[in-house]
């Protein structure tokens, strides 16, 4: 649940970061770099963020990484899909 102040900076970055007639076009050729090269999150370097949990997981490491939360749900989806596609690799080479 996020627990920011409406009125804040952080409302309006999230504000802009989940409204949809502002996301711009994702770029495939950085989303493909990051899926070579996956960002290092602050929950991942075990750094403290005081954002994550006001902000329900999309903190400040994410949005500047990330244009829209679009983005971010479509590297998400590209994860799983690189994953999965790993996966069933592994499982045909044991055949």
């Amino acid at each position: 649940m996020s627990t920011y102040n409406p009125h804040s900076k952080l409302a309006e970055e999230m504000k802009i970061f989940f409204d949809d007639d502002l996301a711009p076009p994702i770029d495939d050729a950085w989303m493909e770099e990051l899926l070579q090269n996956p960002p290092k999150l602050c929950k991942d370097l075990g750094t403290e963020c005081s954002d994550y949990e006001r902000t329900d997981g999309n903190c400040k490491c994410i949005r500047t990484v990330f244009k829209h939360n679009k983005h971010y749900q479509h590297y998400l989806k590209l994860v799983k899909e690189k994953v999965e596609r790993s996966f069933v690799e592994l499982i045909s080479k044991k055949r």
